[in-house]
């Protein structure tokens, strides 16, 4: 190994940090238990990835399924990480659907062509995944950890999802259910900056409006309703995905300040949560104006 040039850098001043523009690795790969034994290197790889989906969208690098794709070769893996040949192989192969994690699928074109990428989303776990992570990723995780609220499913609608099988011996539909769960529970927390929320508005707030995005992202319902219309599961769920600290604090606020009576209160925190993720900037502007302007 090459020894290490030792350099003088400048301190940053003032506002100097944010001129820089970053990559972006996913904070659930770095805290998910299932994502622990990924490599370092497999995890920067798959960063990398995201970032060249912004130019897959500009070049219409779109299948007849809408499906993006995007290019990035062995040699890109080999530059990027500054790895030999054969680590550079070993990354891809520990990111793809057949050997490794699956989150990238690749598809090979033929004739001289790229092999193209297919990067799968972190975020949207299927339940064949929770069957291949498996109960023992899970067995040991503890809900109280980090004072998550206990899973009650008598509380939820899936009371009710395997009713008809009560008779049978085998409980696995339901433990499937609990892990898929933990997992959503997880990457919500970590979306959510959990910990800093709890610290500001307590335990119980918080995994309130948790569970009602829990609720949505696992039903097994088509639709679901906001803001007095059906919208399809999938969609909902998407967008619950996409909420961070900020769209719960701001929907926390606004339920505070808020003097409507409301009937069904469930019903509309699943709004005003849905709609967080299109409002909370016109919100904030709004805010800054009467503040700058009176």
């Amino acid at each position: 190994m090459a020894k290490i040039i030792s350099l003088t850098f400048e301190y940053f001043y003032g506002s100097e940090a944010e001129q820089f523009s970053f990559y972006r690795i996913p904070k659930i790969l770095m805290t998910a238990p299932h994502f622990k034994k990924l490599s370092s290197d497999a995890k920067i790889t798959y960063g990398l990835m995201l970032d060249r989906m912004g130019l897959s969208m500009k070049n219409g690098w779109i299948d007849n399924e809408n499906k993006v794709y995007i290019f990035f070769t062995l040699d890109d893996v080999q530059a990027n990480i500054n790895c030999s040949h054969t680590t550079g192989v070993k990354i891809l192969a520990e990111l793809d659907v057949k050997n490794g994690i699956g989150l990238i699928e690749r598809e090979k074109q033929g004739q001289g062509k790229p092999t193209r990428i297919y990067v799968k989303n972190f975020n949207s776990l299927q339940n064949k995944n929770v069957h291949r992570f498996g109960s023992a990723d899970f067995q040991n995780v503890d809900t109280n950890k980090n004072n998550y609220s206990q899973i009650n499913l008598n509380d939820t609608e899936y009371q009710s999802i395997h009713q008809a099988e009560t008779a049978r011996p085998t409980a696995a539909p339901q433990s499937d259910m609990i892990i898929k769960m933990e997992i959503y529970r997880e990457i919500l927390h970590d979306n959510i900056d959990y910990e800093n929320l709890v610290c500001g508005y307590g335990v119980e707030k918080v995994n309130e409006y948790v569970q009602l995005m829990l609720d949505v992202i696992c039903s097994k319902k088509g639709t679901v309703r906001i803001d007095c219309a059906d919208y399809p599961i999938e969609i909902v769920k998407s967008r619950f995905l996409k909420l961070d600290q900020s769209h719960i604090e701001y929907v926390i606020d606004r339920m505070a300040k808020s003097t409507t009576k409301v009937h069904n209160i469930r019903s509309y925190l699943l709004t005003a949560l849905y709609n967080s993720y299109t409002s909370i900037d016109s919100y904030y502007t709004a805010v800054v104006n009467h503040d700058l302007y009176g």
